[in-house]
């Protein structure tokens, strides 16, 4: 399968960095500040809650540099209104207002005050795109700024590129997740479809590990299953233009943390090869137009999130064994790889 991506004249792409102003009646006890980045993430490791809520704060934490940041958490795994035969929702509204419809199961299970650290639900939001009952707000301190998680409903794939443009994001990640796209489930078909509109639209974008694999996916390669699972921290070998890429500035080998089954065997046609390494030949890769002109979307197959506080908190909580937690002490580069996927979806670079 080969996805068409439409070019569009230099003057009529998007500027990658963008923000938003609110505006309507906000919330007075949310005190949402005028202006913010937003970042969008595909939370599919909600039930990790190191690799999951933490690797989340990581992946924010260079955003968090350039000053306030609201994040929306998608878990379209857990999302029970997902129609993705019907077309009753096509007709209606395609702005990002949206409310959460969990599962009975994993609404309990998400609002257990020892599983998730979310607050209480029922927070109700009016912005620049009228927010309505937010289900879980979370508000930190990051890097002398305010970071702001919100779990948000997914749209129904009919609605899905307004759904995106109306979000105005400066950038979209998918996560890792225990589900694997080896063994396709229904509500990936939502993934696939929120990041091929993504690439149509040319929004700065990172899949790691099962984004990574779910890219490729979505884009028409392959992805296969291996006997066995790979943990390791290793260098990873840039290839001539991966050198060049700005997402591996200033790494001329980086280190990378793997832990995996699902391997992308086969890149889409209109992927450029960025890494490799022994165990899995495509680790790094980057979405191009049929033009040639280089996308801001990449796919990583490790877990730069990964950094010290996540892997102390996976520890704690006991989701590795002792054979991992040796592996996942060894240093890596995860770090520098998101600062400069944040640098490049704010414009610095």
């Amino acid at each position: 399968m080969v996805i068409a991506i439409p070019c569009r004249p230099a003057e009529e792409r998007p500027p990658y960095q963008r923000s938003f102003r609110a505006k309507g009646n906000i919330d007075k006890r949310l005190s949402i500040p005028q202006f913010m980045h937003r970042v969008l993430i595909l939370d599919l490791l909600i039930e990790r809650k190191a690799f999951g809520h933490y690797g989340n704060l990581e992946i924010l934490r260079p955003f968090s540099e350039k000053g306030d940041v609201e994040c929306w958490l998608l878990t379209p795994q857990m999302q029970n209104n997902l129609n993705l035969q019907s077309s009753n929702h096509a007709e209606s509204s395609t702005s990002a207002k949206t409310t959460v419809d969990i599962a009975d199961s994993a609404f309990h299970s998400m609002t257990s005050e020892d599983f998730h650290p979310f607050t209480t639900p029922g927070s109700n939001l009016s912005s620049v795109i009228d927010v309505e009952d937010v289900c879980f707000r979370e508000e930190v301190e990051m890097n002398g700024n305010r970071v702001i998680l919100q779990r948000m409903q997914m749209p129904q794939p009919s609605e899905m590129k307004n759904w995106l443009q109306s979000a105005n994001a400066n950038a979209l990640v998918c996560a890792g997740s225990r589900y694997n796209v080896s063994m396709w489930e229904g509500w990936m078909d939502v993934v696939a479809e929120l990041l091929r509109k993504a690439v149509e639209l040319r929004d700065p974008t990172l899949g790691i590990c099962f984004g990574h694999q779910i890219l490729a996916k979505s884009l028409g390669g392959d992805v296969n299953r291996a006997l066995e699972c790979t943990d390791l921290v290793s260098e990873v070998n840039l290839t001539e233009i991966g050198f060049s890429d700005p997402l591996f500035a200033e790494l001329s080998i980086p280190r990378g943390l793997f832990t995996h089954q699902d391997h992308v065997s086969n890149l889409p046609p209109n992927c450029i090869l960025l890494a490799t390494i022994e165990h899995t030949k495509n680790c790094a890769f980057r979405v191009v137009d049929f033009d040639g002109i280089m996308l801001p979307v990449w796919g990583l197959q490790f877990h730069p999130e990964a950094q010290d506080s996540v892997i102390s908190h996976a520890i704690i909580m006991s989701e590795f064994s002792q054979v991992q937690q040796e592996i996942f002490s060894a240093p890596h580069d995860g770090g520098k790889v998101l600062s400069n996927f944040a640098n490049i979806a704010m414009g610095h670079q």
